[in-house]
């Protein structure tokens, strides 16, 4: 599209439609570049690098082999309560 055939369309406009894209124009020209940013890379944090890695059950509370397969409640060291 050229600039006369563009300019032919906006006159071709009523007048407050034509204010409308003048101040559209004006507010894009204000704009400030914004290209888009080079994606850097970074290094993994420490859950990222192990999330998933563990093996075993989903819900460990509702899987009574895997639960009855680990060790019995033991004491308290420091009051002597079961746990």
């Amino acid at each position: 599209m050229t600039a006369s055939q563009i300019a032919r369309q906006i006159a071709a406009l009523p007048h407050d439609a034509q204010c409308l894209v003048l101040d559209l124009i004006a507010a894009l020209q204000t704009k400030p570049d914004t290209a888009p940013r080079s994606r850097t890379r970074r290094h993994p944090t420490v859950l990222e690098k192990h999330l998933g890695t563990l093996s075993g059950p989903r819900d460990l509370s509702t899987n009574q082999a895997y639960r009855r397969a680990g060790k019995a409640p033991t004491a308290c060291p420091a009051c002597s309560d079961p746990v």
